[in-house]
């Protein structure tokens, strides 16, 4: 068996944009992961609206360092607001966890994140 031939030239350029447009598609379809992953393989591809996508999905569910690493990758600035409201939402969601308090549909409502 010989071994495999590396991809050069025009081919590599088609083979990554097509693998950043599947990316994008799994960003869109919440596959935050695989998104991730095809993303880092070629980062010259990525246009800096598509990491802030993915930073913005992976702040939603709370995966704030992975957010991080997006924002890096994008180089813009980090969304302050945001992420101080998110600290305070998972601040008061552990202090209800210590209290025993049982969520209620009111305290619910302030435990959802306010829009930035």
């Amino acid at each position: 068996m010989e071994p495999a031939r590396a991809i050069v030239g025009p081919a590599r350029t088609r083979l990554a944009a097509t693998e950043v447009a599947v990316a994008r598609r799994y960003l869109e379809h919440g596959f935050l992961d695989t998104a991730i992953r095809l993303l880092r393989r070629h980062p010259a591809e990525v246009r800096a609206s598509d990491w802030q996508d993915l930073a913005d999905r992976l702040i939603e569910r709370g995966r704030v360092a992975d957010a991080m690493r997006a924002y890096q990758a994008a180089g813009v600035p980090l969304p302050r607001a945001q992420l101080l409201a998110l600290g305070r939402q998972l601040r008061r969601e552990e202090s209800t966890a210590r209290s025993g308090a049982q969520a209620t549909p009111r305290n619910l409502r302030t435990l959802a994140m306010p829009p930035v």
